[in-house]
């Protein structure tokens, strides 16, 4: 697990020492830029070089990539049956280009953490907390296990900043791209609806309703979710709603994101009486995160909701900084604030601790392809 170790502090060192002590808005977006580039290349490529041990699914995915025809568009999709035909495409010019499967495993990795890259450069308030959120809130480590999820919630991403800008018909353009990857993007669509949350009460006990609603019904949800993955009944598989997937979490999870989220609640609430931030940032944040609590509530009993507590996390990353830093220059922290920051900071590393202890996705040991 070295080497996920090595690869955090060298990021978050590099970017203390780029931002720290920066005032001017110009320099800050070139280092940014620069920050960013080199974050891409180094964690795309250790995901890239990693060989079919490390990963659940990542053999899996060789297996398919060998059975992709070269040739007319139809005779690729045909080759590979469910396989939605963008991941198929995807594979097939690789394979045109005389590409071998690590060569998809380095293109797919480069733009997983490329997309995010490009998504924290537009909408968080600090690249650095991002990253960090990154490492410590699964993203990273999941991308190492179901790709083709990976790929749609990319596109999600990159077409975020037409949900900031209330331009619905490029979203779906974009979402509807992420579904050649895999068919959950569609689910992805309720996100154009975030900006316009505006929290209180009533809205609060509306919505702690609908979860407990959707988690009595999470059995006959799971069966639905699984049949649109293309992964058939798992409840009549394996006798249980629990769908395969990381076998640690749970109950353990929940109890982070719910601690996670009482202190994102105490800074919005703080946000709403001081006007610290923008009152829709604040809004969206928090609803960002209420999001992620769900998922890992609702993956308590039903395990297909890890893929949306992995791929939810990528929203962390910006919904954390952009609740907790001000919208005003130079406003220090209240000491309160201060502390919450150093409390989630030490929320994610033993998060992080804990990811590579239980082995998430099966990422340790990291096996290079040439070994």
């Amino acid at each position: 697990m070295g080497i996920y170790i090595y690869a955090f502090v060298i990021c978050i060192l590099l970017g203390k020492f780029m931002f720290d002590g920066v005032s001017s808005k110009v320099v800050i977006d070139k280092r940014k830029k620069k920050y960013l580039f080199f974050v891409t290349l180094l964690l795309g490529l250790i995901s890239g070089f990693r060989s079919t041990s490390v990963g659940y699914d990542t053999y899996s995915y060789s297996l398919i990539f060998n059975d992709i025809m070269v040739g007319s568009f139809e005779k690729m999709i045909e080759s590979v049956g469910r396989i939605e035909p963008g991941f198929a495409l995807w594979c097939g010019i690789i394979k045109i280009l005389g590409g071998n499967f690590q060569w998809l495993l380095i293109t797919t990795s480069l733009f997983i953490v490329g997309s995010f890259s490009i998504f924290v450069y537009r909408h968080s308030k600090s690249v650095l907390w991002s990253i960090f959120i990154l490492f410590c809130f699964q993203y990273y480590y999941s991308s190492f296990d179901i790709i083709r999820h990976f790929m749609a919630t990319s596109f999600l991403l990159l077409g975020y900043k037409y949900v900031e800008q209330r331009k619905i018909i490029p979203f779906l353009l974009f979402i509807f791209i992420g579904s050649l990857f895999h068919k959950i993007a569609f689910i992805f669509t309720l996100y154009y609806f975030v900006p316009l949350v505006k929290w209180n009460t009533k809205i609060f006990v509306l919505f702690a309703i609908m979860v407990l609603i959707v988690n009595m019904l999470i059995s006959k949800i799971s069966i639905g979710l699984s049949l649109l993955f293309g992964k058939g009944d798992y409840t009549q598989m394996h006798g249980t709603i629990q769908w395969i997937g990381a076998y640690s979490g749970g109950v353990k999870t929940f109890i982070l994101f719910f601690i996670l989220f009482f202190f994102m609640f105490y800074i919005y609430r703080v946000n709403k009486k001081t006007r610290r931030v923008n009152e829709t940032t604040n809004n969206s944040s928090l609803t960002l995160c209420l999001l992620m609590l769900m998922f890992s509530f609702l993956f308590i009993n039903a395990r297909i909701m890890t893929r949306f507590v992995m791929t939810s996390s990528a929203f962390l990353a910006i919904a954390i900084p952009n609740i907790l830093i001000s919208d005003r220059p130079f406003e220090y922290f209240h000491i309160k604030q201060k502390n919450i920051s150093l409390i989630i900071i030490l929320l994610g590393l033993v998060y992080n601790s804990f990811l590579l202890y239980v082995n998430w996705q099966n990422i340790v040991p990291y096996v290079p392809f040439w070994q």
